[in-house]
């Protein structure tokens, strides 16, 4: 999101100077986890069409390059994201597997709208910047908690987008989970473990099943859940020591 906005701030300067490209390569070289941004420039008051940037690292910016990305995600982002009722609402799309990268990824989309002091005409349209969750998987993979605890991050429709039980990724929610693992009802995930509200008493298959807790944490910009999943045994094992 910082990004994006970075990005929205200094449009207009190298919109103005031509530099589009050299501003591309600065961003995505800094920000190795953006695969691919696109820029949507529409200069209103002038004879100019509107303009669209794509690039992704590596590459240059190329107005004529869109077959080669993959912004399908940008399908998800409502008609009113843009419009004059909500002119500066952004959205980050639900996580998709990108066709071009082959990556897991979720597209931030910020609208803008720039006015420059001696130009009544704004200059308005959209950054899209797409990420990949290859690397909050290595973050949270690479975070020690506890001995036998751990963590994943599930999409705001309740889909694995990280887990140590790779198969599940993309392909199972949380609301369906085996009897052995989850012992209750799937509307008591939807109303109390999505929203961050409560904690979940799970018998998780990568740690044999054993009694545990799952804590959910939500993430507000975009409702994705970061979940620590830790034993009774462990979480309780310095009380148990006392008593």
């Amino acid at each position: 999101q910082e990004v994006a906005s970075n990005i929205v701030t200094q449009i207009p300067f190298y919109h103005e100077h031509g530099e589009i490209d050299n501003f591309f390569k600065g961003v995505l070289k800094k920000y190795p986890y953006i695969t691919s941004i696109q820029i949507h420039i529409d200069p209103h008051g002038s004879d100019l069409p509107p303009l669209d940037y794509f690039s992704y690292p590596n590459d240059t910016a190329k107005s004529d390059s869109r077959n080669r990305f993959d912004f399908s995600g940008l399908n998800q982002v409502p008609a009113s994201a843009g419009s004059n009722s909500e002119p500066l609402k952004p959205y980050w799309t639900e996580p998709y597997r990108c066709t071009a990268c082959q990556q897991i990824v979720s597209v931030y989309y910020l609208p803008f709208k720039y006015t420059a002091p001696d130009d009544p005409h704004p200059l308005t349209g959209f950054v899209a910047c797409q990420l990949s969750l290859d690397f909050l998987k290595g973050i949270i993979e690479q975070r020690e908690i506890g001995k036998k605890a751990f963590a994943f991050l599930i999409s705001a429709k309740g889909i694995y987008l990280t887990h140590p039980m790779e198969e599940l990724i993309m392909e199972r929610s949380i609301f369906h989970l085996p009897s052995d693992v989850f012992q209750g009802d799937s509307a008591f995930i939807t109303e109390n473990f999505l929203t961050g509200r409560s904690p979940v008493t799970v018998y998780p298959t990568p740690l044999n099943n054993v009694r545990s807790w799952a804590y959910p944490s939500k993430i507000s910009e975009n409702g994705w859940v970061l979940t620590f999943v830790i034993p009774y045994s462990e979480l309780y094992r310095d009380l148990n020591i006392l008593i």
